[in-house]
């Protein structure tokens, strides 16, 4: 395999990582803001007696706040993830010195230099890997948070008490 090669499945496994990365943050931001729209829904629509008309109100605006959150949280993040930004990205933490921007913003099969200047930033690569740039910790904090955002909106539509609970099933 060529150095050529072996770069680009380093800049493979990053993207998958920040990919990643974009899906447990946007997950528990989806999360977070579903859980506190619903509360602050739930207290408004609660101040009217859950009339008809607030009720519609505060569902129309759970709906603009989960898309909002979805698209800002999620969509956007995953859609600007590219093999330049992972290259940047990684040039922002390792010492590369741009040798990987290089490899991949003039990426020309013909040219003999560029699987030299991939021999060079080869070694940096191996010695650290895509978790360096994404690391572990950050996966798992992110998931979690997610997880305890969904698992407070499950305990509020499920066993939410008194009017917390009624109110949060009503939108």
């Amino acid at each position: 395999m060529s150095a050529l090669e072996s770069l680009d499945r380093y800049i493979k496994a990053l993207e998958r990582r920040m990919r990643l990365a974009a899906w447990t943050r946007g997950l528990a931001i989806a999360a977070f803001c579903a859980l506190i729209a619903t509360l602050l829904l739930v207290l408004y629509t609660n101040a009217s007696a859950f009339n008809e008309t607030t009720v519609l109100i505060a569902r129309f605006a759970l709906f603009i706040v989960l898309g909002l959150a979805i698209a800002f949280g999620i969509v956007i993040p995953l859609i600007r993830i590219n093999r330049d930004r992972a290259a940047r990205r990684a040039e922002s933490v390792l010492p590369f010195g741009d040798r990987l921007l290089t490899v991949v913003e003039h990426r020309n099969e013909s040219d003999p230099f560029l699987e030299l200047i991939a021999a060079d930033a080869l070694p940096v690569a191996q010695a650290n890997g895509a978790a360096v740039i994404v690391p572990a910790r950050l996966l798992f904090m992110t998931g979690a948070l997610a997880i305890v955002g969904m698992g407070g909106m499950w305990w509020l539509l499920n066993k939410g008490p008194g009017y917390w609970g009624y109110g949060a099933n009503l939108l």
